[in-house]
């Protein structure tokens, strides 16, 4: 190409630019759109006050079981909960299986309405923290991280209704087992002693107040013995 016809070329171009027209480009052929995955959530861990239960949806599960693996949480607030009463939380985690080590990389918190609250949601991955052997996290730890299904069925049991379900169902389970009154263990039954048994006690105590010194016979007052059994 001559070096006239590169200039009237750029030179198009550019009054192209300035008008407004953009030049028409091959465009890759559309991808089709991601298969959503159907949700599994499988109740993983509570609290010790049964205020807060945690569900880890199992098909969210990404990443490698020797390193680093993220997974979807769904956390529910019983309305004791004096934090976030009747409320609930979304959450990536990521966890590092190597370490024992969590962190959240997004949290979204929804009020009762199901609104989300934007005072207590972030889009910043948190730091690193280990997971406590009594904590939430624990929980999730021992589920994500583990390498099967068969395994992870081990440390939690898969819900049959959708998690907020679940969690009311949890949360008044926990509530009518506080106000059930305590067992009581049944007293071991101690039958009466029969007539012949008395008369029994009565001699050995007979015996002894004779050995005990010189009262005799009168002093100890024993009675006739009834008829043998």
């Amino acid at each position: 190409m001559s070096a006239d016809r590169f200039t009237a070329k750029a030179v198009i171009a550019g009054m192209g630019l300035m008008l407004g027209f953009v030049p028409v480009q091959a465009q890759a052929p559309a991808q089709p759109a991601p298969v959503r995955t159907k949700p599994e959530y499988w109740e993983v861990a509570t609290t010790p006050d049964f205020d807060i239960v945690d569900f880890v949806d199992a098909a969210s599960i990404t990443g490698d079981t020797a390193g680093f693996r993220q997974a979807a949480i769904a956390e529910y607030y019983a309305s004791r909960n004096k934090q976030f009463p009747e409320m609930h939380a979304t959450l990536l985690q990521e966890y590092n299986c190597a370490t024992r080590q969590v962190r959240a990389l997004q949290v979204t918190l929804y009020d009762k309405s199901g609104n989300p609250d934007p005072r207590y949601g972030s889009n910043i991955p948190g730091r690193w923290s280990f997971a406590d052997p009594n904590s939430l996290a624990a929980g999730g730890f021992a589920f994500v991280c583990e390498p099967s299904l068969t395994e992870r069925a081990k440390h939690a049991a898969k819900l049959t209704v959708p998690p907020e379900r679940a969690a009311r169902e949890h949360f008044s389970a926990t509530i009518m087992m506080a106000r059930r009154p305590p067992v009581e263990e049944p007293k071991p039954v101690t039958a009466a002693p029969t007539d012949y048994q008395q008369y029994i006690q009565k001699l050995n105590s007979y015996n002894a107040c004779l050995m005990s010194g010189p009262g005799g016979p009168s002093g100890c007052g024993l009675e006739p013995a009834p008829p043998a059994p």
